[in-house]
């Protein structure tokens, strides 16, 4: 019954038969959103080698996201010419014409990855002075969000955003509303799987 399947920072890859649950449920028309963090990453202890190995999140993003051709960079951005109190405190002003950037004329993310929007397309990218960690270099259009090719699947590489009190800084609330209204304005369509206890018996499909 669901219009949307949401997912934050997850850190346990998915399986073959779930990853095909998702995409099957994407391809009804239902949502997928994906929210990672590069603050959020596990550590895994190794007996053999005694060390903590880094687990980040993108990794399970990343297996999730395969079918729909975006990933998700194990980085994160920083901008040392203008941020907001903190140089990882990263503030977009370039957006792509869509409903779920509408209204907006700047956001704060607080820790944030890149974003690869493979065939869909960047919504939110940074500017010349962003930069990413993997490579110590700027680029402008280095995206943290992003819309796949149907329109179905969104990633963002931060959700810090949507706590307080960093929803209330610049335009991250209006953000927070398209995020929320892109949710629940999918149109999925239901077949007879969907509803199993209208029958008596077992229905082969």
């Amino acid at each position: 019954y669901t219009n949307a399947y949401v997912v934050f920072s997850p850190n346990v890859s998915f399986s073959a038969e779930e990853v095909n649950l998702v995409r099957n449920f994407v391809a009804n028309g239902g949502r997928l959103i994906l929210f990672t963090d590069p603050t959020r990453g596990t550590f895994e202890y190794d007996y053999n080698r005694d060390v903590n190995i880094n687990l980040p999140d993108v990794n399970a993003a990343n297996n999730l996201l395969a079918p729909f051709g975006i990933s998700v960079n194990n980085d994160y951005l920083y901008n040392l010419e203008k941020s907001e109190g903190n140089f990882r405190n990263v503030l977009f002003e370039d957006f792509s014409t869509n409903a779920i950037t509408s209204g907006m004329n700047q956001l704060a993310f607080y820790g944030v990855h890149s974003v690869e929007a493979g065939n869909g397309t960047p919504l939110i990218v940074g500017n010349e002075n962003t930069y990413s960690s993997l490579t110590d270099s700027a680029g402008r259009g280095m995206a943290v969000a992003a819309v796949s090719e149907d329109g179905n699947v969104l990633v963002l590489g931060d959700f810090s955003f949507l706590i307080p009190p960093y929803n209330t800084v610049v335009d991250n609330q209006i953000l927070i509303r398209n995020i929320a209204n892109y949710a629940l304005d999918g149109t999925r369509a239901h077949s007879v799987a969907d509803f199993p206890y209208v029958f008596d018996r077992t229905v082969y499909l």
